[in-house]
């Protein structure tokens, strides 16, 4: 069986009425040339630019669904503030929501148009809420905080794409994920984020 190079037989070929596939007779082969669409999960964005909070703790989270299952793929985080300087953030997965606080509730887009309306809750804080309970840090790293108000150049990127690394998974209401500052103060800041993720 073969599906690369030649011509079928015209005499001797059934083409497919909708996929382009065709299948004949090549010589003294069976010839199979095939047309495969991929298989695209939905996937859906939600991104805010706010400032946040005096101490700010958790200021931009997402929380799970009840009928589907959350593959968070990527993340992006900028900071700016007056003056520049470094900053720790957290990736915390928690098991019961935040409550109270400033937020925003984000409008979920999809990236196409034909799949149907996203399920996980994003929101952005401004003032901190009450935090949900701690499961762990997924993951702690540097953030540089860009000063005088202009991009940071290098902004901090979670993306599991290009590694096929096994996504943070959100499974049910309760479950959140949270990107946390640990209680630092930014004077002037302004912050821009950005998460992608699947439902299945």
């Amino acid at each position: 069986m073969s599906n690369s190079g030649g011509d079928l037989d015209n005499s001797q070929r059934i083409e497919g009425a909708t996929d382009g596939t065709m299948i004949g007779n090549e010589g003294d082969r069976l010839k199979i040339a095939a047309t495969i669409s991929p298989v695209l999960k939905s996937t859906y964005s939600a991104s805010s630019v706010f400032t946040m909070a005096n101490s700010a703790t958790d200021v931009f989270t997402i929380s799970g669904s009840a009928t589907k299952t959350i593959y968070i793929t990527d993340i992006t985080l900028y900071l700016t503030a007056t003056t520049g300087s470094n900053a720790t953030i957290f990736g915390i997965r928690r098991s019961s929501l935040n409550t109270g606080g400033t937020s925003t509730l984000l409008t979920n887009l999809l990236l196409d148009t034909t799949n149907s309306a996203a399920t996980a809750v994003v929101r952005s804080y401004t003032a901190n809420p009450t935090l949900g309970t701690s499961v762990g840090n997924i993951f702690t790293t540097g953030i540089y905080v860009s000063g005088g108000g202009t991009t940071a150049s290098r902004p901090f990127q979670w993306n599991l794409i290009p590694n096929q690394t096994q996504a943070i998974t959100l499974r049910g209401t309760s479950q959140l994920f949270a990107l946390n500052l640990n209680s630092v103060s930014f004077a002037g800041n302004v912050c821009r984020a950005q998460i992608s993720w699947i439902e299945e």
